[in-house]
C-alpha cells in the first residue's frame, strides 16, 4: 500500500505468493485459519483529488479458498482466477468516484465552517459598531444641550473623538482583511525611528490608558532605525497597546524598545489576565480570542492583522504568557528586507 501511495502507480498481482523477494513492495497476506480462506490475487489503486494530492489507497484482495471473488458474479466456480483488466478498470473508476466524494465532503464542511464564521462575525461586527455609535449619539445630545445653554463641552467632545477613533480602527481592520486576502497589502517603506513611532501612538492612547488605570513604563536604548512602513508599525503598536489596556486589569504596562545589528525589537507587557499556553497561537487567527466575547469586545481581528503586517515586513510577532500572569508580546523587525532574506 505504501508503494502505491508514494508512486501513485497501481498494482495488480495474480498471485501474491509469486512476488519476487527483491520487489519494492511487501504485503501482509490475509489468512483465516477457521475458514481456510487465504488472500491470493490483489488490486491496489491510489485515490487522488483534482490537484493530484493523495487522499488514500483502495486495495482489494480475494477472500475465497485458492480462488477470487469476481466483481462480476458471472463466475461461480472454485478455481483460482486472478483479477483481470476489467476488474482493475472498475476498481480504478470506483477509486476515482470515491476521491471525488471525499473531496466534495471536505469542501462542504469548509463551506459550512465559513458560513458559520461569517454569521458569527456579522453578529459581532453589528454589536461592536453599534456600541460606539450609541455612545456617540448620547454624547452629542449632551453637547447640543450644553451648546443651547452656552456651556462648554470639551470632555464630551473628547469622548466622541475616542469613539470615532475606535470605529476607524474597526473599519480599517475590515479593509485590511480584504487587502490581505487579495494579496494587496501595500507597504510604504521609509527610514523610520521605531521609538518615535511608539511614542506617537502612546500620546494618542494616553487618555484611554488613564481611564483604564494603566500606568506606563517605557524603556528605550537609543534610536532604533530601519526601513519600515511607519503607518503599519503604528497600527501594530496600537493593536497591542489596546489589548494591554483592555486585559491589563488596570496594572502597569511596560514597553521596551531595543535593537541589534540586524533587527529592531519592541515588547509590550501587561500584568493582566494572561493567556493559556494552548491559546497562544490561536489568538493570532482570524475571529479568534482567548476570552468570552460577552465580557470583552472586539472583532478578534487585531492580532491576526498585526501578524500579517509584521510578516509582510519579514518580521515576527510572538507572545509569552500564562493565566493571571499577564502577557508579553514581542515584535521583531529586520532593519531592511534584504537582511532578513539573506
Amino acid at each position: 500500500m505504501g508503494f502505491v501511495a508514494v508512486t501513485r502507480k497501481p498494482l495488480r498481482f495474480e498471485d501474491v505468493y509469486q512476488i519476487p523477494e527483491d520487489a519494492p513492495y511487501r504485503f501482509n497476506v490475509q489468512f483465516d485459519e477457521k475458514s481456510g480462506y487465504r488472500s491470493k490475487s490483489l488490486l491496489s489503486v491510489a485515490m487522488s483529488n483534482h490537484r493530484d494530492q493523495l487522499i488514500g489507497v483502495v486495495q482489494l484482495w480475494n477472500k475465497k479458498r485458492n480462488a477470487r471473488i469476481k466483481l462480476s458474479p458471472s463466475n461461480t466456480n472454485d478455481q483460482a482466477i486472478p483479477f483481470d483488466e476489467g476488474d482493475f478498470d472498475l476498481l480504478a473508476c470506483l477509486a476515482s468516484q470515491a476521491a471525488v466524494a471525499i473531496e466534495n465532503a471536505g469542501l462542504y464542511r469548509q463551506a459550512q465552517e465559513m458560513i458559520r464564521s461569517r454569521d458569527q462575525f456579522l453578529s459581532i461586527a453589528s454589536h461592536e459598531l453599534r456600541t460606539p455609535l450609541t455612545a456617540m449619539i448620547l454624547q452629542l445630545k449632551v453637547v447640543l444641550r450644553k451648546a443651547e445653554a452656552g456651556e462648554k463641552s470639551h470632555n464630551e467632545l473628547l469622548t466622541v473623538e475616542r469613539h470615532v477613533e475606535n470605529m476607524t480602527t474597526m473599519v480599517n481592520n475590515l479593509l485590511d482583511i480584504s487587502r490581505i486576502q487579495a494579496g494587496r497589502l501595500e507597504l510604504h517603506l521609509e527610514e523610520v525611528d521605531l521609538g518615535v513611532v511608539v511614542r506617537e501612538v502612546l500620546a494618542k492612547y494616553k487618555e484611554v490608558l488613564n481611564q483604564n488605570g494603566c500606568s506606563l513604563q517605557v524603556r528605550e536604548h537609543g534610536p532604533v532605525m530601519g526601513r519600515w512602513d511607519r503607518a503599519r508599525i503604528a497600527e501594530v503598536v496600537s493593536s497591542l497597546l489596546s489589548n494591554a489596556a483592555k486585559f491589563g486589569r488596570g496594572k502597569p504596562i511596560a514597553i521596551e524598545i531595543t535593537a541589534d545589528s540586524e533587527n529592531g525589537r519592541f515588547t509590550i507587557q501587561d500584568s493582566g489576565i494572561g493567556i493559556a499556553p494552548e491559546d497562544s497561537e490561536r489568538i493570532f487567527e482570524r475571529f479568534e480570542r482567548a476570552v468570552s466575547e460577552r465580557n470583552y469586545g472586539g472583532f478578534g481581528l487585531g492580532l491576526w492583522v498585526a501578524r500579517q503586517v509584521v510578516e509582510a515586513m519579514h518580521g515576527n510577532i510572538s507572545v509569552e504568557s500564562r493565566p493571571d500572569e499577564g502577557a508579553k508580546f514581542t515584535v521583531l523587525l529586520p532593519k531592511s528586507l534584504s537582511s532578513n532574506r539573506a
